[in-house]
């Protein structure tokens, strides 16, 4: 038709017809395309899989992409083109493992790929943090919660710093420890400073005192020291 987008195969052929005034390149088997200012997808048969009536979406990842009807109204549709979510998300990630990220004003919850909310959408901030762990936030106290609602610890800690070397700070009234990268406390929180793991080992401080910890938790320096400082070139 005058005036729309087509594709071309390799041979120089158009490999079916479109009625579309606007296409993307093919990703995952799937592309967007666009008509009347709205988008929708089609496979590479050029089957319509959604009907071009979305505000917004981004491409499949792990068989679901994301969709806007209009502003702060996402969901997903899987490779049907079937809206298996809610659709009234202000924000939304994409899938990873089975399981998304999203938000509604300020609060965040993930989802699986039924629609479910496993982690409910009640927290401040939501990070995930390395296979199936995630740490959590509400009411100023942070807990660890795996990819199927588990709370493996909860409220436990006013601060959870970033991980270095698979091992994260956790600080509580003025006393920090360490966790682990599957949510485990390791080092208990009794120290009054600390430095961040590095190859292997952490450095904690109390009483002025200082002495360094492996990943198990157990002191590989007695806890005597007044300073350190790395070996000379």
């Amino acid at each position: 038709n005058e005036g729309k987008a087509f594709y071309i195969n390799t041979k120089g052929k158009i490999p079916f017809p479109t009625d579309y005034d606007w296409l993307r390149s093919f990703e995952n088997g799937y592309a967007i395309v666009s008509k009347n200012n709205k988008y929708g997808f089609i496979n590479k048969n050029g089957k319509e899989i959604a009907a071009p009536k979305y505000k917004d979406l981004r491409n499949f990842k792990e068989g679901a992409a994301a969709v806007a009807i209009d502003d702060n109204t996402w969901g997903f549709i899987n490779e049907q083109g079937k809206e298996f979510t809610k659709m009234d998300y202000s924000g939304v990630g994409h899938f990873f493992n089975g399981v998304c990220i999203v938000r509604i004003k300020n609060n965040n919850g993930l989802i699986n790929f039924k629609g479910e909310e496993i982690i409910p959408v009640q927290y401040d901030l939501l990070n995930h943090i390395d296979g199936n762990i995630y740490v959590v936030r509400k009411n100023k106290r942070y807990s660890v919660i795996d990819k199927t609602g588990k709370i493996l610890l909860a409220d436990k800690y006013n601060t959870i710093k970033d991980f270095k070397d698979d091992m994260a700070a956790v600080m509580d009234t003025g006393k920090v420890g360490f966790i682990n990268i599957a949510g485990k406390e390791l080092v208990p929180v009794i120290y009054d400073s600390y430095a961040d793991f590095n190859e292997g080992l952490g450095l904690v401080v109390l009483n002025k005192k200082l002495g360094f910890v492996n990943k198990k938790g157990a002191f590989v320096t007695k806890l005597v020291y007044a300073t350190y400082g790395a070996p000379a070139d």
